[in-house]
């Protein structure tokens, strides 16, 4: 299985999009809507980069990659 590194500016708009889920959710909306409504619009993402993006552990993955990296490769999230 192949691991994916993930770019800082990825990781930021993975951390933006799931702070927007949230917020909408707690509001008791449907993903579909969610991402029909609000996300698709503004970040011009499909709907399965939508769900990774729910799925990714980024704010985690930022705070290991610290200042000194651009990269970070997280083992448990495998790319099928």
């Amino acid at each position: 299985m192949r691991r994916h590194q993930w770019t800082r500016r990825q990781l930021m708009r993975f951390v933006e999009i799931s702070e927007l889920w949230d917020r909408f959710h707690q509001m008791g909306i449907s993903n579909k809507r969610i991402y029909k409504q609000y996300v698709e619009p503004k970040y011009g993402v499909g709907r399965s980069t939508f769900y990774r993006a729910l799925n990714v552990p980024a704010k985690r993955l930022l705070k290991e990659m610290g200042d000194e990296d651009t990269l970070v490769t997280d083992e448990k999230f495998n790319k099928v």
